[in-house]
């Protein structure tokens, strides 16, 4: 089933293109698997779905989603897909409450959806800034590695906006 991302609820996000990666689509999203898994984040959910943008009918592709059960809400979505002979990748940070839990937040909290969604207090916080530069460091190595492989190069492309400066 394609799981619909709404743009409100993207935090940051950034892309990265491989030169000349892109029929290893799929080895660049085991090598991330990969990663993250000696990362040894014990908890950490890695699961593959297909994502959409909301106001789009495109639908972007197998999806890498990461997430930890202390913070369910807090999603991490690496998606790759070729782009002519490069692969593009892109990152998306989410906040996604479910739909019980974002209307009486929307109720109660005078419209402010993701209040029971974010990190509290400042270790929480720190352990979700943690776990999404984890994750941003491990589809960085896995693309520079592919790249490397490849004799190519990896562009980086900036992030939008701060992680968790929207919930604050």
């Amino acid at each position: 089933m394609t799981h619909r991302v709404r743009s409100e609820s993207v935090l940051d996000h950034w892309a990265l293109i491989v030169e000349r990666g892109g029929p290893h689509r799929d080895r660049f999203l085991r090598s991330v698997v990969r990663r993250v898994r000696r990362a040894r984040f014990t908890d950490a959910v890695i699961r593959e779905q297909p994502i959409q943008f909301a106001r789009s009918s495109e639908v972007v592709g197998q999806s890498l989603v990461l997430l930890r059960p202390k913070h369910p809400d807090l999603r991490c979505y690496v998606s790759a897909r070729s782009f002519g002979r490069h692969l593009e990748v892109l990152r998306l940070a989410t906040v996604e409450p479910g739909r019980i839990k974002r209307g009486l937040a929307t109720l109660l909290r005078d419209g402010a959806w993701w209040t029971w969604s974010v990190p509290r207090g400042i270790r929480q916080e720190a352990e979700a800034r943690s776990f999404l530069t984890v994750i941003d460091r491990c589809v960085a190595d896995a693309a520079q590695v592919m790249a490397t492989r490849l004799g190519a190069r990896a562009h980086v492309g900036t992030a939008r906006r701060d992680v968790l400066d929207q919930w604050e």
